[in-house]
């Protein structure tokens, strides 16, 4: 990972220009540096967890989106446990999709690393919850569907209606 470097000691981000400060950059998310190791990919996943809570809504999305994604199994089940508690089935909201999204390739990541047993459980409790949010979208999906359909039934009748008292 390439960074420029200024004379303060911070650099900026290829990938937007802005400060990076630390290991991430704050604005995308982007590592500024190569991070190696488990110990390194965790400071630099509870940095990104920082900027997330400290930022707007449209900040959490965008980091979401392009945050750095970990290589070390543990570290990679710290950061879907990260993308929880942002996830709402009752709502249907921007960052709630971008945290199943996010949870989503870290899963698929998940799957791809050697894992020990710790690693095996958390993968199913991941992967059930995104079952279960998906069970209820796809709820919210066909409830949708009934309302718009007998909505136009309710028309359709009133306009029968109408028709008939003239």
């Amino acid at each position: 990972m390439q960074t420029t470097e200024r004379t303060s000691g911070s650099s900026r981000c290829d990938q937007c220009g802005a400060d990076i400060a630390e290991l991430l950059c704050s604005y995308c998310g982007t590592p500024g540096r190569l991070v190696e190791g488990p110990g390194a990919q965790l400071r630099a996943v509870r940095e990104l967890q920082h900027y997330m809570r400290v930022g707007s809504t449209q900040s959490q999305i965008r980091l979401l989106t392009l945050g750095y994604v970990p290589a070390a199994p543990q570290v990679l089940v710290e950061a879907a446990m990260a993308c929880l508690p942002l996830i709402r089935d009752a709502e249907v909201d921007d960052v709630s999709a971008a945290a199943v999204r996010r949870l989503e390739t870290l899963v698929l990541r998940l799957r791809l690393v050697p894992a020990g047993p710790e690693v095996v459980r958390a993968l199913a409790l991941l992967e059930a919850r995104l079952g279960s949010y998906h069970r209820a979208d796809r709820n919210l999906g066909i409830l949708a569907a009934v309302v718009v359909v007998v909505g136009l039934i309710l028309v359709m009748l009133g306009v029968v209606a109408w028709l008939h008292s003239r």
